[in-house]
């Protein structure tokens, strides 16, 4: 037992330096990035001069999708509908969700069904949620609490990378008197 318990100690040790290396990889590339040309500072820091910086909400469209009622059981029982939560938005592609929803739970609700690629950002949750990002790997529906940002795979990519760096800036934007919570606006803003 002791054997194990100091292999998980040395994989947890060697877990950890690779965060830092991919941390430090990411904020390298995201301030110089990849073609060793020069840089500018902007009201966001330092970038690359061929680069620009947009808002957002220019970028991509960024909608929400909603919870069919849970007290009607032909929206939720028999489901094939992938219907995604917050709590599985953490920093990974989205293949499989824990709950299905039935196309009625669909047409009676605000949910929607976002093709695979799409990049969603958790928007409420205490402890961690808020503010994680993750990809769509399956076309699925999500609850309110997940933006759903629309942009071509490229965009997407770079974009769930760079909400990875700044996710403690992400989550510093939000709001509320009881919970913190972001919205579509304030994720359009960025």
């Amino acid at each position: 037992l002791t054997t194990v318990q100091d292999a998980i100690s040395g994989q947890k040790e060697l877990i950890a330096k690779l965060k830092e290396l991919k941390r430090g990889m990411m904020e390298y590339f995201f301030t110089h990035g990849t073609k060793g040309e020069k840089t500018k500072m902007t009201e966001i820091g330092e970038i690359p001069e061929s680069w620009d910086v947009e808002m957002l909400g220019r970028l991509v469209k960024i909608t929400s999708g909603g919870t069919p009622d849970r007290e009607k059981k032909e929206y939720w029982e028999g489901g094939t509908v992938p219907w995604v939560k917050t709590s599985e938005v953490n920093y990974s592609l989205i293949n499989d969700t824990e709950e299905k929803i039935t196309d009625l739970g669909i047409q009676n609700s605000s949910t929607k069904i976002f093709p695979k690629g799409t990049l969603l950002v958790a928007m409420y949750g205490q402890g961690v949620t808020r503010g994680r990002v993750g990809i769509l790997n399956i076309a699925a529906a999500t609850n309110q609490a997940c933006a759903a940002l629309l942009g071509d795979e490229l965009k997407n990519r770079y974009l769930y990378y760079y909400l990875t760096l700044h996710y403690e800036d992400l989550r510093r934007l939000g709001h509320g008197a009881n919970q913190k919570n972001l919205n579509a606006n304030l994720i359009k803003s960025i």
